[in-house]
């Protein structure tokens, strides 16, 4: 990103929830713990991880622009007991994917800073069948903000008995 020349000082919060269904992210209605733990909210007493870095950079002077979010998660979602494995899985993921988003902007207005400049990023996914990355590929697709990375066709996936062997 910095050497891209298209950002100014940028900052990027990583995080990460292995093995979790997006259901744990937002569940359509309202956030939920992890968001809380990633996002904005407080999650085991602690202000996530988002919302500590945006205040950060506020407390000492700056002036903090969300302008994306790279979104690498969808195995849970795409394996296990219907509604996973048939178009529900569609509906149920985009729709909460929707809440998200809604409540990242929300969340972001709530702070005072502009909600709707940027960008995300998402990924396909391997061994959790077509589903799913169905899915991934209508949600970015339908969205002037999304961008789908293949991540499953080469050079980036190495090792295809591998659920990620990618690099």
């Amino acid at each position: 990103l910095a050497n891209s020349g298209l950002f100014s000082d940028p900052v990027v919060v990583i995080d990460g929830e292995p093995g979790e269904q997006i259901s744990n992210w937002h569940d359509g209605s309202s956030p939920q713990w992890i968001y809380k733990k990633q996002f904005f909210g407080t999650y085991d007493n602690t202000t996530a991880k988002l919302q500590a870095k945006l205040a950060q950079i506020i407390s000492e002077g700056g002036v903090p622009r969300f302008r994306g979010l790279f979104w690498f998660q969808g195995e849970s979602d795409g394996v296990g007991t219907p509604p996973y494995q048939n178009n529900t899985c569609e509906f149920n993921y985009a729709n909460r994917w929707r809440g998200l988003l809604n409540q990242v902007e929300a969340d972001l207005q709530d702070m005072g800073l502009v909600s709707d400049q940027y960008k995300f990023v998402m990924n396909t996914v391997g061994n959790s069948g077509e589903g799913i990355n169905t899915a991934l590929m209508n949600i970015s697709n339908g969205d002037s903000k999304g961008v789908l990375f293949d991540t499953q066709v080469a050079p980036y996936r190495t090792n295809f008995s591998d659920i990620h062997g990618y690099d």
